[in-house]
């Protein structure tokens, strides 16, 4: 039984296209992009990512309102 050699090109679409041509037309929106789910996402996300670039600039007590005078166990509430 003999097997026959195939190549796939890695960087061609089907048709012989660019590979980032066919991806930059697959991510082209093809619904709406301003559903309920796309406005109550985007701020979280953007809030999230401003929240993260805060607590790497100023560090963890920026974020958390912690010292080393409040340390995590009196900060976080699980002490009474």
């Amino acid at each position: 039984m003999k097997m026959s050699k195939l190549t796939y090109p890695i960087a061609k679409h089907n048709d012989g296209g660019s590979i980032w041509k066919f991806l930059i037309s697959e991510l082209k929106p093809k619904i709406k992009i301003l559903t309920p789910f796309n406005v109550i996402s985007v701020p979280v996300i953007i809030l999230g990512i401003v929240l993260i670039i805060i607590r790497f600039w100023k560090g963890i007590g920026a974020v958390t309102n912690l010292t080393q005078e409040v340390p995590w166990v009196y900060g976080s509430g699980l002490m009474w």
